[in-house]
């Protein structure tokens, strides 16, 4: 049985809730994460209709196979300004150009971008709207905007919350707990199961490929800084180029999360669908530690959760802060972990396979290189929260990961997943004289762009920072020919100009 299914297969022997005319197939394009994780949450919550979906990204699009898709969701990010992800580069092309009719077919759309950008805000999301209605095709249900700049939450659940009624007669949900298709085994009864590769190949469930040789944390600047190698020495980059790294959960929330799901961590899971989302058999070590965001807490995580409390008094407030009527309570609540919110809300009852078939995937997290080429190592400078030592509150994936490595020590050395994502943007010209504009940790590609000119051309650099002892690369910029105006945000002295000896000015 396809794991895409799972859920409707435990449903509907039990419950009849609502009817759709045909299958559904969500598409989605993503570049960091996000829209692939909305397309998740779809397919979870199609479990509590009744319906059955297919996610699949853009990637895997092929016009052959439309009549085969049924009604067609896409969830797509905007790029660069308001084109196509990566992975749905090949379908923008196929849209752009085709002249196939499109009338039998009816999708709707979900956009995923950032109102900041004005003039391509949703660009994508937009343009595969408006074309597919140019070919023919029927809109069925509205298109949808989220805001990254906003509530990009609250934009998706208030579209989400119609898209239901627009699949099926009856939206009312079923509140059941569904059969698992994974379950926890020892080691010594492997034998008999077959191995599982991941429907989505990617890094994360690969060896790691970079190492970090050496990290700090800048308390003043709430920043840290890191220097990573590539394991393997031929690989390249350039300083303009991004970072895509794959966070860890801290071995310490781990550890917690398995005693609270009554597991050992050398348990091993296995599954009896036919596809998996993770590399199968894997280690509950693996899964949690690797695989799966033990972190976020999202509006359809409390939801689910609610079905496992036995407390009717906490089944009721979960099932209130994670609907779209609750969004006001939700935010005003902790930013708990899972962890935090399993200590919060005692009655809930879940074991191991039952949590993971609820979390999202580990996402990404891209940062630009703050450094141009130096001998296969590149560094890295990430705006990151203080320090915590309460596992219970969420201080940001990564965050949490980096200060578990122990920055305290400089010379840790951790192996990472991860990869060099290239970038577009050169200069034609060094000599041709450039402004640059950064505030905290964005002065990292203009490092790298100063080192790549080394002092060839006029520079000049406008930088917003915290205060003066939060000043990042200060000492490298009073050191260069780079023309500098800084601007301190709390600065409690009279905002007057202080001229450097290389010209550089403060206010």
């Amino acid at each position: 049985m396809p794991l895409l299914g799972w859920f409707q297969s435990c449903l509907g022997a039990k419950s009849k809730v609502g009817t759709i005319s045909s299958s559904i197939t969500v598409f989605y394009g993503s570049e960091t994460g996000t829209t692939k994780g909305f397309a998740q949450r779809l397919r979870q919550k199609a479990a509590a209709h009744n319906i059955q979906i297919n996610v699949k990204g853009l990637e895997s699009f092929n016009p052959e196979n439309l009549s085969s898709y049924g009604r067609l969701v896409f969830m797509t990010a905007s790029y660069g300004t308001g084109g196509p992800t990566t992975n749905a580069e090949n379908f923008h092309k196929w849209l752009s150009s085709t002249i196939m009719s499109l009338t039998s077919i009816e999708y709707t759309v979900f956009a995923v971008g950032s109102s900041i950008y004005s003039d391509s805000y949703n660009g994508m999301g937009k343009f595969v709207d408006s074309q597919l209605a140019k070919l023919g095709a029927k809109r069925f249900y509205k298109l949808g905007l989220g805001d990254t700049f906003n509530d990009l939450e609250q934009d998706f659940m208030a579209w989400e919350e119609g898209l239901w009624a627009a699949l099926t007669s009856d939206v009312a949900p079923v509140q059941l707990i569904p059969e698992c298709p994974f379950k926890l085994v020892e080691t010594n009864e492997l034998k008999s199961y077959k191995t599982i590769s991941p429907l989505d190949n990617n890094l994360l469930f690969q060896p790691p490929t970079l190492e970090m040789i050496h990290l700090v944390f800048n308390a003043t600047a709430s920043c840290m800084f890191g220097t990573i190698q590539f394991l393997n020495s031929q690989t390249t980059y350039r300083g303009t180029d991004h970072l895509v790294l794959y966070p860890c959960n801290p071995s310490a929330v781990v550890n917690a999360l398995s005693k609270r799901c009554g597991a050992s961590l050398d348990q091993i899971m296995i599954t009896t669908a036919t596809e998996s989302m993770i590399p199968l058999p894997s280690s509950v070590h693996d899964i949690l530690t690797y695989y799966y965001d033990c972190q976020t807490i999202s509006h359809s995580l409390l939801t689910s959760l609610s079905m496992f409390a036995s407390d009717k008094e906490e089944q009721s407030k979960l099932m209130h802060l994670g609907s779209f009527d609750g969004t006001e309570d939700y935010r005003k609540l902790p930013h708990y972990t899972l962890l935090g919110l399993l200590e919060q809300f005692t009655s809930i009852t879940i074991d191991i396979p039952q949590l993971i078939s609820l979390l999202p995937i580990m996402p990404q997290r891209t940062y630009t290189i703050a450094s141009h080429t130096l001998n296969h190592c590149m560094d890295l400078c990430i705006s990151v929260q203080q320090p915590s030592q309460d596992l219970s509150l969420h201080k940001g994936l990564m965050a949490m990961y980096l200060h578990s490595l122990n920055p305290i020590n400089p010379d840790t050395r951790v192996k990472m997943r991860g990869y060099v994502k290239p970038s577009e943007f050169t200069f034609k010209d060094p000599k041709i004289p450039i402004i640059m504009i950064a505030a905290g940790s964005g002065i990292a590609p203009m490092r790298a762009l100063w080192q790549e000119r080394n002092n060839c051309g006029q520079m000049l650099l406008f930088f917003g920072c915290k205060s003066k002892g939060a000043c990042i690369y200060a000492d490298e910029i009073e050191q260069s020919q780079i023309i500098t105006y800084f601007a301190y945000s709390q600065d409690s002295q009279p905002k007057e100009y202080e001229t450097p000896s290389n010209g550089s000015k403060r206010y």
